[in-house]
């Protein structure tokens, strides 16, 4: 296994650790994947499971849990070279052309990087 896939599949375990909330979307990923964390996959999903946290907007959890993980993301993005792409590339690039919401919500880091993505 090449280190920068072992470091995103790390990255994406502590993350799971951390949003308990986050494991049946990684249980599900892996069950379609025939038990295999692709990190770039499961990125897509979570940007499908962010995006529903924000149009949730009955739930204060979600807004707390959704608020927290992309504070996560950006300390992530802002900290780790070795993240930057699958941060950009799989979670970033899927937000084009979905709520503008969520960009506002986006930390500094991850911002940064949105208006890189859409210039």
């Amino acid at each position: 296994m090449q280190a920068p896939r072992r470091h995103n599949e790390d990255f994406i375990r502590a993350m799971v650790a951390r949003f308990p909330g986050l494991r049946p979307l990684l249980n599900e990923h892996r069950q379609d994947q025939d038990g295999e964390l692709l990190p770039h996959l499961f990125f897509a999903d979570l940007t499908r499971y962010l995006l529903s946290l924000l149009s949730d907007e009955s739930n204060v959890c979600a807004g707390r849990d959704l608020r927290e993980m992309l504070d996560y993301l950006d300390d992530a993005y802002g900290n780790g070279a070795l993240l930057q792409e699958l941060i950009s590339v799989s979670f970033l690039e899927n937000l084009q052309g979905e709520d503008p919401q969520m960009r506002l919500l986006l930390g500094p880091n991850l911002k940064r990087q949105m208006e890189v993505i859409c210039s």
